[in-house]
């Protein structure tokens, strides 16, 4: 297994851009966690119980499996939750192209909207601010 953290961004986005996830909602969501924290701009995570979080990514993590890229991947994300100075952790074991969807309303006009492990029990929406894909 490999590994690779947001303090090597441009590994991250060679990552993203690897055949078999750069034209998927999973490539689009690692470049958008790059692309927030290179902005240092704020996100915001929905759970099923529609909790709200307000937050600022600290730093994320990839785990992945060498020739098995954007399939059972482990992403760890850090957060500070606006209001707080705690450190937050979430974890997701087995996330890659099939669990991250991009919600269909998402657009540079509104914001950049991906959902992770929809089906299961324990899902999230991540929303980024529109201005990460902006010079």
């Amino acid at each position: 297994m490999k590994k690779m953290s947001s303090e090597e961004l441009e590994k991250c986005l060679k990552y993203a851009d690897i055949t078999n996830i750069t034209a998927t909602d999973y490539g689009t969501f690692i470049r958008a966690m790059v692309y927030t924290i290179q902005k240092n701009l704020p996100i915001e995570i929905v759970d099923n119980s529609n909790n709200i979080i307000k937050a600022q990514i600290k730093s994320f993590s990839l785990t992945y499996i060498e020739g098995d890229e954007g399939r059972n991947d482990i992403l760890d994300v850090e957060y500070y939750k606006s209001d707080e100075e705690i450190l937050h952790t979430l974890e997701f074991d087995k996330i890659g192209t099939g669990n991250v969807v991009k919600d269909r309303k998402s657009g540079t006009r509104t914001f950049y909207r991906y959902y992770i492990n929809m089906d299961n029990k324990q899902s999230f929406r991540f929303t980024f601010n529109r201005r990460i894909s902006k010079a």
